[in-house]
């Protein structure tokens, strides 16, 4: 499986990033000296929703470089996943410390101008996801391509350079920094308890798909299934997103056919997971079949990952909706010499992972005071 993303880059910095083979990207203007200092606590946090992207990019990933005021142009592959480096390259700055090597895969002239993406409805439908942040005027430094809208930016690329590109065969000179690896993204905390951030939660996630752990498949189900996953995937123009979306796809046994066959919408809550966190991962899994299942709504897996749950949801998941799977609730717990842990707490009855024994809960929780949504679980109507 080979994830495509866009770096987002200015004329000077893209020629620095060409000529010695390596994406940058950072937060501040303000360096960070050295790892010593990055991995300090208070410092690490605040880098964490950088870390969520970066720990998404593996080896034999596609880079497509967009140029300010310039538009899509060539595509490189990663030959080396994360790594830590505050060295100074040229004109691109030590405050960009989290970097990643790659080599140039298909070079093009002409660059393919932003706005050409958003002629059509039909291309606005392919390019959902870099729609949505433009309409909300933010970008990302790394942002996640899904399949379709890969394919059809390079399609883009060909025909503004009437089919005429290299299969580049161009070798960048030797990265000149220091590397210091990221081996493994530690979450300092001193007891057993929720993470002080979202976005910590989610690197945690994401390390242990990097990483191929059990942990990850036991929710998710076997890798070689996972055509695509993305984090912070725009869930509409407001600002809201889904903290994971993930494809799945599975060779028939004639191998004839390769169809995608689920979907998975994953919803955070660092402490407590309750109505209004089960009716969000509800609401984005209608949006998910609506637009992107194209009304298949069974194709949609909700799941909702909390440190702990409270006694409604528990109740309302087993009574089952109408429109949806059945959510599936997971429990997650950090230990600092263990890692983190995942776990399925409620049983279902769909084509996921085969849960796990229900686990102690981690606390006790009193009755959520978001009622609202009580009665429309009963009668079966929450979407």
């Amino acid at each position: 499986m080979a994830n495509s993303f866009v770096f987002i880059v200015d004329m000077e910095t893209y020629k620095t990033h060409i000529k010695y083979g390596f994406c940058a990207t950072g937060k501040s203007k303000k360096p960070i000296e050295n790892y010593k200092t990055f991995m300090d606590e208070k410092i690490q946090a605040e880098y964490h929703d950088i870390l969520a992207d970066l720990l998404n990019v593996q080896i034999g990933d596609q880079i497509f470089f967009y140029i300010t005021k310039e538009g899509f142009k060539d595509v490189y592959e990663v030959t080396e996943k994360l790594f830590f480096d505050s060295t100074e390259v040229e004109n691109l700055p030590a405050s960009r410390p989290f970097r990643i090597l790659i080599r140039p895969k298909y070079q093009f002239e002409k660059a393919v101008p932003e706005d050409s993406l958003f002629l059509s409805e039909k291309r606005r439908s392919k390019f959902w996801l870099l729609y949505f942040n433009k309409a909300r005027g933010k970008a990302r430094g790394c942002t996640p391509l899904d399949p379709d809208a890969s394919q059809e930016l390079l399609e883009l690329l060909i025909k503004y350079n009437a089919c005429e590109y290299s299969s580049a065969t161009q070798v960048p000179e030797r990265y000149p920094g220091i590397k210091r690896e990221i081996k493994e993204l530690k979450i300092k905390t001193r007891f057993e308890q929720p993470f002080s951030r979202e976005d910590s939660l989610l690197a945690m996630i994401l390390r242990a798909y990097q990483t191929k752990s059990a942990t990850f498949s036991s929710i998710f189900g076997g890798f070689d299934r996972l055509e695509w996953i993305g984090s912070k995937i725009p869930y509409d123009i407001t600002g809201k997103n889904i903290d994971l979306l993930l494809y799945h796809r599975v060779k028939t046994p004639d191998e004839q056919f390769n169809p995608r066959y689920k979907y998975s919408v994953v919803e955070l809550k660092r402490e407590t997971g309750d109505l209004s966190a089960l009716y969000q991962v509800l609401n984005y899994s209608q949006a998910v079949g609506n637009n992107l299942a194209e009304g298949d709504f069974h194709l949609v897996q909700p799941i909702l990952i909390a440190h702990d749950f409270t006694d409604d949801v528990l109740k309302a998941v087993e009574l089952g909706f109408s429109n949806h799977k059945k959510p599936i609730l997971v429990s997650y717990r950090y230990v600092q010499d263990e890692g983190l842990t995942l776990e399925i707490i409620n049983k279902h009855d769909n084509d996921s992972p085969s849960p796990t024994k229900p686990i102690r809960r981690n606390k006790r929780v009193q009755q959520s005071e978001t009622h609202y949504i009580e009665p429309l679980v009963a009668k079966g109507k929450i979407c």
